[in-house]
């Protein structure tokens, strides 16, 4: 069964399960990303081309990951040379589905962003209900 149609020169990153209400944070190798509601993509039946998801220029490169976010997360960026940064979901900006993202990571020349995660803040009610089950 065919999942997605592809071009030559496009690839999968990612395989998301969300619901409508979902955020979907985009984070592209030149240290620009975005975060979207998922009820901003339309949905496609199998085979299809897909939709855009951000907007890839020269200035933001391809996209490396995108991840199904909260806005009680946080990011966790990790560039080329080891370096890496970590920030609230909040603080980035929702921009709709074909936007260009913004900056959250400025880079080295020669730099590029290989990796980002979410991490969950430490919620300590959570964690007593988990004890107490």
């Amino acid at each position: 069964v065919r999942g997605i149609r592809l071009n030559s020169n496009d690839k999968v990153i990612n395989v998301l399960s969300v619901n409508e209400n979902d955020i979907i944070a985009s984070i592209a190798e030149k240290g620009y990303g975005k975060v979207t509601e998922a009820n901003k993509y339309r949905l496609q039946k199998r085979g299809g081309k897909g939709v855009i998801n951000i907007k890839v220029k020269e200035k933001t490169g391809n996209v490396v990951r995108a991840i199904k976010v909260s806005t009680a997360d946080n990011i966790i960026l990790i560039n080329s040379t080891g370096i890496s940064i970590t920030f609230p979901v909040n603080e980035i900006r929702k921009t709709g589905r074909a936007a260009s993202g913004v900056r959250l990571m400025r880079l080295n020349p020669g730099a590029v962003i290989v990796d980002a995660q979410t991490i969950t803040k430490y919620q300590p009610q959570q964690a007593a209900a988990e004890q107490a089950a």
